[in-house]
């Protein structure tokens, strides 16, 4: 991104981000509750990439997603950021797939790829991963299935909407009774929604979850995150806690070997890739190309790299 707009000597950045009001949902945690939005609706992490590029030069704005897309022209470059709210409801879900569908037609410099970020907001792209070699959390698409028998013969296991954020329509099993007691309203949101069906690991509990953050390509930094002790919930806004470390070797070394078949033809500007070390090695349990949260705050180094390239 180190070049300049040839008409005033400035670059045009445009942060796709959610409405002010959402980001009360998110801020402060448990885990950071200093961790304040300064300039809304960009987040505090969005805010360290703004102020960055800005003192570089840039001009940054931001841009709620779903507006008259013609109005991003005017931008020299747009970058995804935090379109957080598209998922509270299925109304939104529609009008953003909607909205990134319109975007892959228009004449838009947009990071990432609005055809890579339309792959990766359905989880059933884990299904192409697998296909593709990649060692996944096993994962089937279901609808309209019977809890208690699946409980019968699985045993615990987790079900999440196929298109969902921040643990939104993701539900853990781990009884006959709270099948018993979930199957009603799981039937109601099988009228819309197709749920992606995964056994309940455990080392969520014990080793949580690492998240790897890939800038071109390149991997720039981690974090690690454990859910509370009353939930499978990672998120920090869901009581999660989250840390700044480097992962095993063996959790970066998965991460890069398999890197070329989650991107395959497509060079995503950022990448996150969350994995699960269990008794089995690590397993990917999902891609963040679209909306996720990068944790720029982790690493001094990030914010060269994501400039630079």
């Amino acid at each position: 991104m180190n070049f300049m707009n040839k008409k005033d000597g400035k670059y045009h950045v445009g942060f796709i981000t959610s409405d002010s009001e959402t980001l009360k949902d998110y801020y402060p945690t448990p885990s950071e509750p200093h961790l304040i939005p300064k300039e809304l609706p960009f987040t505090p992490d969005d805010q360290i990439a703004v102020d960055f590029l800005r003192g570089k030069g840039f001009e940054v704005s931001y841009f709620q997603w779903g507006q008259d897309i013609e109005k991003l022209k005017k931008f020299d470059l747009v970058i995804m950021r935090s379109p957080w709210d598209y998922s509270h409801s299925d109304e939104s879900i529609h009008k953003f797939i909607k909205w990134l569908d319109c975007l892959k037609s228009e004449d838009v410099k947009i990071e990432n790829s609005p055809h890579f970020m339309r792959w990766l907001i359905d989880k059933s792209y884990l299904l192409d991963l697998e296909e593709a070699g990649v060692p996944i959390v096993s994962s089937k698409l279901v609808k309209d299935i019977d809890l208690v028998q699946t409980y019968a013969s699985c045993g615990a296991f987790i079900l999440k909407a196929s298109i969902s954020a921040a643990g939104r329509n993701l539900f853990l099993i781990d009884s006959a009774q709270k099948a018993e007691e979930l199957q009603p309203e799981y039937n109601e949101l099988c009228k819309n929604k197709t749920f992606i069906l995964q056994p309940y690991i455990e080392e969520i509990k014990t080793h949580g979850e690492w998240s790897l953050v890939f800038i071109d390509g390149i991997y720039s930094h981690a974090v690690h995150k454990k859910p509370a002790p009353d939930s499978i919930l990672v998120q920090a806004e869901k009581g999660g806690s989250v840390s700044f470390s480097d992962p095993p070797s063996d959790i970066i070394e998965f991460a890069q070997n398999n890197l070329p078949k989650i991107t395959s033809s497509y060079n995503p500007l950022y990448l996150r890739i969350d994995i699960i070390l269990t008794n089995k090695g690590p397993l990917l349990s999902e891609c963040e190309g679209v909306e996720p949260e990068v944790f720029f705050r982790a690493s001094e180094k990030s914010m060269e790299l994501f400039y630079s390239n």
